[in-house]
């Protein structure tokens, strides 16, 4: 079994086994510091890297060539994401308070997005690829345009603070979670299409269904509420946990929602269709939780283990292990990754043997998979180093 893999800030070309390597080829280029973010464009074809160096770093995934040098930030770079199209990248830094929008053609800046003196909280694409929804620490929330960078539509909720925001999946419809209700807008007008009230205390978590038909919001009076998207009509109160519910995920098809609260001994699954609870997903403080891409399964990464449930019931289907630091899903669900310290295992997730394993892998915890699944790229050796490995076994 042989994965191919490219070093990015190095560019060192490297095919190993899962007890060596060869490198082919090393050149001096790349960041100085520790890199703290990695995203593949939708095609596969690029890898953007940011770096507590203040720069955004754009690779070509097949040669490991550095083809664009991004810079301009003045503090760590926190989030990147690009368009739908592959087109454009958004860079952000919080506090130095200027997102900004890259051409991936020419390497070159479109706008530096000023948010006055306010840390940028959130900075995200429409799912169509034609907006950018930028929250910050004070202000009011605009959205602006993908192609240029310029504010297209300001939303009309006043002078708030947004802690976060997700589009629906048609890209018409934002909900904006801050101190008080959430609200959710038109993404054309800007306008309050509903403000959903009914929890007695404070939002920790939102979260729209995937047609963008429900929303889901977790509270500090313990409960999670599910919404009519469209009128803000409640449709049922969910109780059970025995603190905040701190995330809330929805599977891909909408038809099961995990609700995970810090300190509780499980998750809870529940039906999104009914309204109802399934099962309890046991795990001491679960930090993490995702759907396989099919729906039908869940992996959870807690402090006493990792571990694969069936999505339909709730049963567990397997332990891959008690002692992972993170486990994620590849994005069709066939292969998950579970690492521990310097080791990462690519497990099948039908049959729960392993496929292959990342011995280099040096930070799993920012990991991320191609659009196709058939890359991986993290952090390898020093902190400032990232590779890119082929995830297709032979």
């Amino acid at each position: 079994m042989v994965f191919q893999k490219i070093i990015l800030p190095f560019l060192i070309l490297v095919s190993f086994n899962v007890f060596g390597q060869q490198p082919k080829l090393m050149l001096p280029v790349g960041h100085t510091d520790k890199i703290t973010v990695f995203q593949f464009s939708p095609d596969g074809r690029f890898v953007a890297t940011g770096a507590d160096d203040h720069t955004v770093k754009l690779w070509d995934v097949n040669t490991g060539k550095l083809l664009a040098d991004l810079k301009g930030h003045t503090n760590d770079i926190t989030t990147l994401s690009f368009d739908s199209g592959g087109n454009r990248l958004l860079s952000t830094a919080s506090i130095d308070t200027f997102a900004r929008l890259w051409d991936i053609r020419t390497g070159t800046l479109v706008k530096a997005i000023h948010t006055g003196s306010s840390y940028i909280d959130f900075a995200i694409f429409s799912p169509d690829g034609t907006k950018i929804a930028i929250t910050s620490s004070r202000g009011i929330p605009s959205l602006y345009s993908a192609s240029t960078g310029l504010p297209i539509v300001t939303l009309k909720i006043g002078y708030a603070t947004v802690k976060s925001a997700a589009f629906s999946a048609d890209s018409r419809k934002l909900i904006l979670k801050t101190y008080d209700d959430p609200q959710i807008c038109d993404t054309e007008t800007g306008s309050v299409l509903t403000t959903l009230k009914g929890h007695n205390s404070y939002i920790e978590c939102v979260a729209f269904s995937s047609d963008g038909m429900k929303v889901a919001t977790g509270s500090g009076d313990k409960t999670i509420k599910i919404w009519q998207a469209e009128n803000g009509e409640l449709l049922y109160t969910l109780s059970g946990h025995t603190a905040t519910p701190k995330s809330i995920t929805i599977s891909p098809d909408g038809r099961r929602m995990i609700s995970s609260v810090t300190g509780d001994r499980e998750s809870k699954l529940w039906d999104l269709e009914k309204g109802t609870w399934i099962a309890d997903l046991e795990g001491y403080n679960v930090e993490s939780v995702s759907f396989s891409y099919d729906s039908q399964l869940i992996l959870t990464l807690a402090i006493n283990g990792s571990r694969l449930w069936d999505a339909t019931t709730g049963v567990l289907k397997n332990t891959p292990s008690s002692s992972w630091d993170m486990a994620s899903f590849n994005r069709t669900g066939s292969d998950y990754l579970v690492s521990y310290k310097d080791t990462t295992r690519l497990i099948d997730a039908k049959s729960g043997t392993t496929k292959a394993v990342l011995n280099e892998l040096r930070k799993p915890g920012i990991v991320v998979f191609s659009h196709d699944d058939q890359k991986i790229a993290g952090q390898f050796g020093k902190s400032n180093n990232g590779a890119v490995w082929d995830s297709r076994t032979g």
